[in-house]
């Protein structure tokens, strides 16, 4: 076993001596024997492997020097080498100790030659054996570029190069340019490390903008997006606006996006009957004549709407007239058909209507349609009038689901919430409470999600106010009664929403395992329930008894809907 060890310590053991010379990066040894005391053994060097009974007497930068010996006791002997290398000039450049076995021989790589040149002396311990060995110097090394040590004056490198360096076939150092060296100078480059500049937003509003100079995973050297430093309402055109009077008010000549507004130039007093009839009246009347006043009866809007799952939209019927008074988109373009299903009308007229695609990245959604003839669309481009479809195919563009409620984009501007559902997948199940606040539900996830309703400007509308976790039960078409309970298809629930939606079957809430499709109520608080085949429908109590079931004849059916006459005649009308 041999144990080596490198370091600058000096060794005299004054025993055998083997000399390595070694100049110009090769070296050679000319071994002789001269023996200074009796005994046995010798010793030989060979470079590659063990076992060569010749001496090597030529070494090269990088040979192995193997010290070979044989014919000695078996003991534990001491070796060094020595020499006067430039970088260690008569020092000891390895040492070690030998322990030879009973073969009384041995071989063991002892040093690698390094990048020096000088004579070294290999030293064996053999007691009262002493060896010298001499030699002549070959031919001296001739370097070149491509032997991977630098070592002519010519040469910045060969082989390896420093970070953000290459070596050229030359060995000189070729620069690599990279984000970050403070040079505009790579193709992908827009800027690096340069101080803020002067820039323009799309609007046409001055501003600056930074380097990106990206992370240490991600090199970017290209300018941020402009941040302006003018906008609408500092009181000053500028941009692309047409006014400017420091303000987001309307109405007042120069509306919220800083353009011009038509505004009242005078004022009138409206006494007749004909002044009367320029405007449109809204349950109110006059009548006596030039008296405007309430009407003593209270006229609904009669509109119903319908979705058109394979356009993506959902038109607005007069039930007066039967004709299409508006079709509007139910998801932007960005998110392609939001194959739209379910519909609830809400207090004040509007419609708010579920999308069965996941379209918005990845949840359900719904979307809110303000109804026009009750004020409850948004002037959002500030023009005075409402934009809005009037007919089929009427339908505004919309690109994608950007600013505020997520409408910026839609040209109708009676398009004005599109709300994720974040926990409901297949998104079905709409209904309005007492309270003008939506329930929603999905099909898949069966989750229960309460929005707040109202107008686009009442605080909060179009967030998510409360959350129930699924049951198992209901989520595909449904309703809520007065009492505000919930009765949702699919299998059929029942869950008083004053309670949460927790516990087992039948305490906070009731689930029924009949096939349950459509729903409808009348007037006395039954809920009935159609089963999507078996010509059947079931009648519950507003407790959610079961009254009755019954045969409509048609094996279909997938809605129903009670008429006015309902109380008188008991007419139950079912779609199949």
């Amino acid at each position: 076993m041999s144990v080596i060890r490198r370091i600058n310590r000096h060794i005299n053991l004054g025993v055998m001596m083997i000399t390595i010379v070694v100049l110009a990066g090769i070296g050679l040894f000319v071994a002789s024997n001269s023996t200074t005391a009796s005994g046995a053994g010798a010793i030989w060097t060979t470079t590659g492997s063990c076992g060569d009974p010749q001496n090597i007497n030529h070494y090269a930068i990088g040979d192995h020097v193997f010290i070979n010996g044989a014919n000695f006791a078996a003991e534990e002997y001491n070796w060094d080498i020595t020499g006067q290398p430039s970088a260690n000039p008569t020092g000891e450049v390895a040492f070690g100790t030998q322990t030879i076995d009973g073969s009384g021989a041995f071989c063991f790589d002892a040093y690698t030659i390094g990048n020096d040149n000088g004579v070294y002396k290999v030293n064996f311990d053999n007691k009262n054996d002493n060896y010298s060995v001499t030699g002549d110097v070959q031919e001296p090394f001739d370097p070149s570029c491509g032997d991977d040590v630098v070592n002519q004056e010519s040469e910045e490198c060969d082989g390896s190069a420093p970070d953000h360096y290459q070596c050229a076939d030359d060995c000189t150092l070729e620069y690599i340019p990279y984000c970050g060296d403070e040079e505009v100078n790579q193709e992908s480059e827009q800027c690096d490390w340069n101080d803020p500049q002067v820039c323009r937003t799309e609007d046409g509003y001055a501003g600056t903008q930074s380097c990106d100079m990206g992370d240490q995973s991600e090199s970017k050297c290209t300018w941020n997006s402009c941040e302006p430093t003018e906008f609408c309402g500092d009181g000053k055109v500028n941009g692309s606006e047409q006014c400017d009077d420091g303000n987001a008010d309307i109405g007042d000549g120069c509306s919220a996006i800083c353009a011009i507004e038509p505004i009242c130039t005078g004022s009138g007093t409206y006494t007749v009957d004909a002044e009367f009839d320029e405007g449109s009246l809204i349950n109110v009347v006059h009548t006596p004549s030039d008296q405007l006043q309430l009407s003593d009866q209270v006229n609904a809007f009669n509109f119903i709407w319908v979705a058109v799952s394979t356009k993506g939209t959902v038109v607005k019927i007069n039930t007066d007239s039967g004709a299409i008074e508006g079709e509007y988109k139910t998801s932007p373009a960005s998110h392609g058909n939001g194959d739209p299903s379910r519909t609830t009308v809400d207090k004040d007229g509007s419609v708010w209507l579920s999308n069965r695609s996941n379209v918005f990245e990845g949840a359900g959604s719904i979307i809110h349609i303000g109804l026009v003839e009750n004020g409850q669309c948004e002037d959002r481009n500030g023009n005075g009038v409402i934009d809005t479809s009037s007919a089929q195919d009427d339908i505004g563009a919309w690109a994608d689901a950007s600013g505020d409620r997520n409408v910026s984009t839609a040209d109708d501007e009676c398009i004005v919430h599109y709300v994720k559902m974040s926990n409901s997948s297949g998104t079905r199940h709409i209904s309005v409470d007492a309270s003008n606040n939506i329930w929603v539900a999905g099909l898949y996830s069966r989750n229960f999600d309460l929005v707040k309703g109202g107008k686009w400007n009442v605080p909060n509308s179009g967030t998510i106010i409360r959350s129930e976790s699924s049951v198992g039960y209901g989520g595909y078409g449904g309703l809520i009664d007065k009492n505000g309970v919930i009765w949702s298809a699919r299998s059929l629930l029942r869950w008083d929403t004053a309670n949460p939606l927790t516990g087992p079957n039948g305490g906070n809430w009731t689930g029924y395992s009949h096939d349950s499709y459509g729903l409808c109520i009348d007037s006395q608080g039954n809920v009935w329930d159609t089963s999507l085949s078996g010509d059947q429908i079931r009648k519950f109590n507003s407790s959610g008894v079961l009254q009755g079931t019954f045969g409509h004849g048609n094996y279909y059916a997938q809605g129903c809907v009670v008429d006015t006459r309902f109380l008188a005649l008991k007419t139950l009308l079912v779609i199949s």
